[in-house]
């Protein structure tokens, strides 16, 4: 339909959507979470979010060059006003919904009369009532002028709403999905940004284009994207105490939170509230004197957090581009940009509860849980396809990979780690995981042929049953060879 053709108020808003979302993202056609309503630009124009910008000036301006132009055609209706703005009502008690409404004022009293008037009075009169406008009336004004004509008096506010972060709801799933990106030195261009050094899985690492991230490459971060992301920021990779180091913790938290169907954007906004990020980080509750602070910084110091690529670039992962004070209650949102890498696809489920749980107690602990999900993840190889078509876990234990000491210390500790480790620091980690029947070892000491080492053969939980299931299928199959 063509933005003209439209009549109601809602079918107005709704064609506008879908042309500005066209003309703002190569042609692309407008998600459904994207189309406006009335409602929701009248909660725009009562609650904006600090990243949307100065779009108000923008939509009254061209409100006002429509109504100009419509005056000078000689409209006898528009002749008294002389400025506009946008603004909504609820129509009645019986009916609460809002009503989105343009608001015409004419000229000043004059000099006489103001002195006739008490002052305080003076501002309150014109010598004109104001003229309300709705949407349909304003959009056929619009329509009746001749081409070229200026933008839509409420194309402003249109685009001010798509751009809004989306308020994130963490409990729609407790399994947010773990990004499956790699570091390669492939380059990748979308939607006018390049992105380099991460592909989709199903390519082979080569060489990195990160320079941070070169360590990362050659070890089994490679396959890890999270940790090697975020420790290829510079941020530290153990915190000072038990628990894990809040940078990490937060990006863990901005990635998972981005949803599948976003990732095809190059930056994500997410505006989680502070008790949602208090949640995910102490779920047994903080001391908000010493740990809001705490998490503010972590947050603030994004901005410092960045990837350096070839040519003096630099590539920010995430950055928080408002935070709340000091004061802030439980309510008040945050706003974090997520900058998506390409190839950042569907990866394996994990339960962020239990991730939230490990992060106050156990850094490493942390840090192997996210590695251990990662690394299971191999689409044809551990997630094999059902005769329905979806994929499921395979419980062919010997499909999953094994790691090497070094590996494990490399998950732990990161790659730049130059301490001395004890086997019993090491290995603390996964040995928590284990108790916790967070992960299944079935073996320490199998034999990985790809790459002729040793190590263990550590499974996630979610697959746990089905290798348990195949394991016992093979041992009784051993005792009746044996038999024979």
């Amino acid at each position: 339909m063509k933005l003209c053709e439209a009549t109601a108020s809602e079918e107005i808003l709704e064609v506008l959507a879908r042309r500005c979302w066209h003309l703002d993202h190569d042609r692309a056609e407008c998600p459904l979470d994207k189309l406006v309503t009335v409602q929701s630009v009248a909660e725009q124009l009562t609650e904006t979010p600090e990243s949307v910008g100065d779009w108000q000036h923008d939509l009254n301006r061209g409100l006002n060059e429509t109504m100009q132009l419509v005056r000078e055609r000689g409209s006898e209706t528009l002749q008294p006003p002389r400025r506009w703005w946008w603004t909504w009502v609820e129509t009645s008690l019986q009916d609460p919904r809002p009503k989105l409404i343009a608001v015409g004022v004419g000229p000043r009293l004059d000099t006489e009369t103001v002195r006739e008037r008490r002052l305080d009075e003076a501002q309150e009169w014109s010598e004109y009532p104001p003229l309300l406008l709705s949407v349909e009336e304003v959009h056929t004004a619009w329509c009746g002028l001749p081409e070229p004509r200026p933008p839509h008096p409420l194309e402003a506010l249109v685009r001010a709403w798509q751009k809004r972060p989306r308020r994130v709801d963490l409990h729609q799933r407790v399994d947010p999905i773990l990004p499956t990106i790699r570091v390669s030195e492939a380059v990748a261009r979308t939607r006018g940004r390049i992105f380099g050094g991460l592909v989709p899985q199903d390519h082979e690492p080569t060489l990195p284009l990160f320079p941070e991230a070169a360590e990362a490459a050659a070890s089994i971060l490679a396959d890890v994207p999270l940790l090697a992301l975020s420790d290829a920021t510079g941020a530290p990779v153990t915190a000072r105490g038990r628990g894990a180091e809040l940078s990490l913790a937060t990006l863990v938290r901005g990635m998972t939170l981005v949803g599948l169907d976003d990732r095809e954007y190059g930056i994500v906004e997410i505006a989680p509230s502070v008790r949602d990020m208090r949640d995910a980080l102490w779920p047994n509750g903080w001391e908000r004197r010493h740990d809001w602070p705490r998490l503010r910084q972590a947050l603030r110091e994004s901005r410092d957090r960045f990837i350096p690529l070839p040519g003096g670039a630099e590539w920010w992962p995430m950055v928080a581009t408002y935070l709340p004070g000091s004061d802030a209650h439980l309510d008040e949102t945050m706003i974090l940009a997520v900058t998506v890498p390409p190839g950042a696809a569907a990866g394996t489920p994990i339960d962020t509860r239990r991730l939230a749980q490990l992060r106050p107690h156990s850094g490493g602990a942390y840090r192997a849980y996210i590695a251990v999900h990662s690394l299971a993840w191999q689409p044809g190889v551990t997630r094999v396809p059902t005769r329905d078509g979806p994929t499921v876990w395979t419980g062919e234990a010997t499909r999953y990979p094994i790691l090497t000491r070094q590996d494990r210390r490399d998950i732990v500790f990161g790659v730049g780690d130059t301490s001395n480790r004890t086997h019993a620091q090491v290995d603390e980690p996964f040995e928590v995981l284990v108790e916790a029947g967070d992960v299944y070892i079935p073996d320490r000491n199998a034999f990985d042929p790809k790459r002729h080492v040793r190590g263990w053969r550590v499974i996630p939980k979610v697959a746990t049953s089905a290798v348990k299931a195949w394991l016992a299928k093979q041992e009784g199959g051993n005792r009746r060879n044996r038999g024979r």
